[in-house]
């Protein structure tokens, strides 16, 4: 690690350090930047495989300028964030963390994703004996210059934000049965609400079938420096995909986060994920750029 560095395990305290750091590259990149704020307060809630800032660490300089963080999401992806003027010994060390931590846990590949256009990264990873994988996103990039007309819902379907206990229990069910998550319950739903401070219940959204049960969900994030919002996470319960549900509760995010200020928003998916991709072109999404994933056997 590069003498002038130090390294510590992340604490709520560093929040708007790393806040401010997402900000500054986000400044320098725009939607091409690894992650937009969104992301790193979606990566604090609760985990599926436990209590994420076990394993997130932070680097900083000796007056405390923060210069990198990096956070672990078992069973093998790893992911580092730098600030685009650190020197790329910053990237090595919070590597070599990584991979140290990887191996503390008994477990022997890594992956780290690296956008294409991140030359540096991808050569940094090439040199410790990373491999292209097959993994990745897509990222998509639209501007919000007036609010979006309301999109059409079939009959007896709502939307509204997540209020209400019962509404808390249905998002929670869309997640799980979009993206088969394991173990997430409402009360981890509701700490979200509780402990990450970008988290706005009026953009927590909700679509609701007839019978009660949730049909589909988005959640956005808005970063008021940037004015830009993100959608993370979004999804539609399986037996009400293809009905335009999904179209009509991103289109009521844009609505909200145009009301607020928002100039812009960004979504991504995993490479290849064909029906969200049209979804998304579908709301006025343009593809803006890709990340691959890179993975070593440890």
């Amino acid at each position: 690690m590069p003498e002038h560095l130090t390294s510590r395990p992340f604490t709520w305290d560093d929040v708007a350090s790393l806040h401010a750091l997402i900000s500054r590259n986000w400044a320098h990149e725009d939607p091409r930047d690894q992650i937009h704020i969104g992301d790193f307060f979606w990566t604090l809630r609760p985990a599926r495989y436990g209590d994420v800032l076990a394993d997130l660490r932070v680097w900083h300089d000796p007056d405390g300028s923060l210069q990198a963080f990096a956070w672990l999401d078992p069973p093998g992806v790893g992911d580092v964030i730098v600030a685009h003027d650190a020197t790329p010994a910053t990237f090595v060390a919070a590597i070599e963390w990584l991979e140290g931590t990887q191996r503390g846990h008994g477990e022997h590949a890594l992956s780290i994703v690296a956008p294409v256009h991140d030359g540096q990264r991808i050569a940094t990873l090439e040199q410790r004996g990373y491999k292209q994988g097959g993994g990745g996103n897509v990222r998509f990039w639209r501007t919000i210059e007036t609010a979006p007309r309301a999109s059409a819902l079939p009959h007896g379907f709502s939307i509204g934000p997540v209020t209400t206990a019962q509404d808390v229990e249905q998002r929670v069910f869309v997640e799980m049965n979009s993206f088969a998550s394991i173990g997430l319950t409402a009360d981890a739903w509701r700490s979200v609400a509780d402990r990450l401070p970008n988290y706005r219940r009026e953009l927590d959204l909700l679509a609701i079938a007839p019978d009660g049960e949730g049909a589909s969900a988005c959640t956005c994030w808005y970063d008021e420096e940037s004015r830009c919002g993100e959608f993370e996470a979004v999804g539609t319960a399986m037996a009400h995909q293809r009905r335009g549900i999904g179209k009509a509760v991103i289109t009521e995010g844009l609505r909200r986060l145009h009301a607020l200020g928002a100039t812009h928003a960004i979504v991504y998916t995993t490479i290849g994920n064909t029906p969200a991709i049209a979804l998304y072109r579908s709301c006025g999404f343009e593809f803006v750029a890709e990340d691959h994933s890179w993975m070593k056997s440890l």
